[in-house]
């Protein structure tokens, strides 16, 4: 899981590239789901920002899961997810 401080509709870095798209989760400092529409991610640059004005509100903390490509357009997908705080790995075939 990885936190960041949004800066509303400006792109903010996530700490991989080549995110896989459909594994991405955002939620707010309270632990709901933020609907994807709220946001837009640059997936190969590992980048987000709000899509309008306010939909992540400047100054915000929120949590990031996702799965991401080591390399770029390889089979094998790492993970961020956290299972009893054991970093694990896994493979998309």
């Amino acid at each position: 899981m990885i936190i960041f401080i949004s800066k509303d509709t400006v792109f903010v870095d996530l700490s991989k590239q080549n995110i896989k798209e459909s594994s991405i989760v955002v939620k707010d400092a309270g632990g709901n789901i933020i609907d994807n529409s709220k946001y837009l991610v640059k997936a190969d640059q590992g980048k987000i920002r709000g899509n309008n004005s306010g939909d992540l509100p400047i100054g915000e903390a929120f949590t990031v899961e996702y799965r991401f490509y080591p390399v770029y357009n390889s089979i094998l997908v790492d993970s961020f997810w956290c299972k009893s705080c054991i970093w694990w790995n896994a493979i998309v075939r």
